[in-house]
C-alpha cells in the first residue's frame, strides 16, 4: 500500500478492481504517479495519469489523445501498490485457476511425418530460390522458432528467445550447437535484457540444414507429434520496396 513518502513522480503503480464478487477475475490498472496536490476544498490529494502510449512517428501530435488523469485522496491512497504487492494480489487470485478444470492431453515427443515432409521442401525452396532471403519456423501456436538465412558459402541460423521469461531455450540452444563445435556469430542483448539475439553459421549442406532444423524443434523447442509448423519466407523484393 502506498505512503506519501514511498510516491516518486515518474514511476509506476497499480491499483486492482475485481469483476466478480469472489475476487477471482481481477481488473488490473496501471498508473504514473505525477504528483501531490490539493482539491479545491484545500485537501490533500494525490496525481496520477495512465501511461503515454508510444505511437509511430507517422501519426500526427495532435492525433494523440492525452492521458486520463485521476486522483486519490488521503482515504483511498492504499488502493494504489507497486510491482510487489501487485504480485502478491495476483497470487491471492491464482488459487481461483483455472475457473474450469481440464486435463491436457500428453503427446509423444518428435516431430511427424508430414510436419517433416514440410520442413524438407521449404527449406530445399530457401536453399534453391536466390529471391528468397530467409525463411522463418515456427511451431505454431507458439512464438517458439528460428530463422534461416543463406549466407554465400555458409547458412545463418538466428534465434531471439527471452531469458528473462523462460531461460531454458538459450540454455538448450547453447549446449545442442556446442555438440557440432559452433560457436555463436552473433551474440548479445537488447530490449533492455529482455532478448537475446543469437546466430550460428553452418555449411551451405541442405542435408545437415535439415537434420539441424528438425533437432532445434525437438531439443530446443520440445516439439510434439501433434504439432503443426508454420513457415514464413522473406523476399528480396520485400527488402527492395522498404528501401
Amino acid at each position: 500500500m502506498a505512503r506519501p513518502e514511498t510516491l516518486v513522480a515518474g514511476n509506476c503503480y497499480f491499483w486492482v478492481g475485481y469483476y466478480d464478487t469472489e475476487l477471482a477475475l481481477p481488473n488490473v490498472h496501471t498508473v504514473v504517479y505525477v504528483r501531490q496536490d490539493k482539491n479545491e476544498e484545500g485537501q490533500d490529494i494525490w496525481v496520477f495519469q495512465e501511461p503515454s502510449v508510444e505511437l509511430p512517428k507517422d501519426i500526427e501530435e495532435h492525433e494523440q489523445a492525452a492521458p486520463s488523469v485521476i486522483t486519490f485522496e488521503e482515504d483511498n491512497l492504499h488502493m494504489i501498490i507497486d510491482f510487489d504487492e501487485l504480485l502478491v494480489v495476483l497470487k491471492q487470485a491464482a488459487e481461483f485457476h483455472p475457473l474450469n478444470k481440464f486435463e491436457i492431453q500428453t503427446y509423444p515427443s518428435g516431430i511427424n511425418q508430414t510436419a517433416r515432409n514440410e520442413l524438407d521442401q521449404q527449406i530445399s525452396k530457401l536453399l534453391s530460390d536466390s529471391e528468397l532471403v530467409s525463411l522463418t519456423i515456427t511451431i505454431r501456436y507458439t512464438d517458439n522458432g528460428f530463422s534461416i538465412s543463406p549466407k554465400a558459402d555458409n547458412i545463418e541460423i538466428s534465434f531471439h528467445p527471452h531469458p528473462k521469461i523462460d531461460p531454458n531455450p538459450e540454455i538448450k540452444i547453447r549446449e545442442l550447437f556446442e555438440k557440432y563445435s559452433l560457436k555463436p556469430e552473433r551474440d548479445y542483448l537488447s530490449d533492455k535484457g529482455r532478448t537475446r539475439s543469437l546466430s550460428y553459421m553452418i555449411s551451405n549442406d541442405l542435408s545437415f540444414a535439415i537434420d539441424l532444423s528438425v533437432r532445434i524443434l525437438t531439443d530446443v523447442y520440445d516439439a510434439r507429434s501433434n504439432d503443426a509448423l508454420k513457415f514464413a519466407f522473406l523476399h528480396r523484393s520485400q527488402i527492395e520496396r522498404n528501401l
